[in-house]
């Protein structure tokens, strides 16, 4: 029979402008929701192949290299607001997490912040969205991920 399989798809996204309301409000960068269709693209294509048929707990890495003039809490409502335009397509093509990789530059500070959000919506019915901020550890330069401060993003 057929064994089962999983993707793991990373796509780099080297240009991000960011697409605000007139009243500053983000509403979306639609490098990042074009990058994302065209994962699920290559996810589809892979699963055309007889071999991989039936896969499972397929996942999406999104690098965006360029800092992105947004705060934190905007970056988690464009991941959110990304995930839901394709989440019919996501759940048919059996993908579990959703990572995101950003540096977000502070608009009140002007200081960039890395930062990764994960997104599981393992039922089909509830998405859940971890975010977190990267350091390195001082004494070990490895790079770690820490909670997002909720009371000073």
């Amino acid at each position: 029979g057929d064994a089962d399989s999983r993707f793991f798809v990373r796509t780099v996204i080297r240009q991000a402008d960011v697409f605000k309301t007139p009243d500053d409000v983000v509403v979306s960068i639609p490098e990042a929701e074009r990058a994302f269709a065209e994962s699920l693209d290559a996810l589809e294509m892979g699963r055309f192949d007889r071999r991989f048929r039936r896969t499972d707990f397929n996942h999406i890495f999104l690098n965006v290299l360029p800092v992105v003039e947004i705060d934190v809490e905007e970056v988690e409502t464009v991941c959110r607001r990304i995930f839901y335009r394709f989440a019919t397509r996501c759940w048919k093509l059996r993908v579990f997490a959703v990572e995101v990789k950003v540096c977000a530059r502070k608009k009140t500070t002007g200081v960039p912040i890395p930062l990764r959000f994960v997104l599981f919506n393992p039922t089909g019915h509830m998405l859940r969205v971890e975010g977190y901020v990267e350091r390195q550890d001082i004494t070990t330069g490895i790079l770690r991920l820490g909670a997002i401060d909720r009371e000073n993003p």
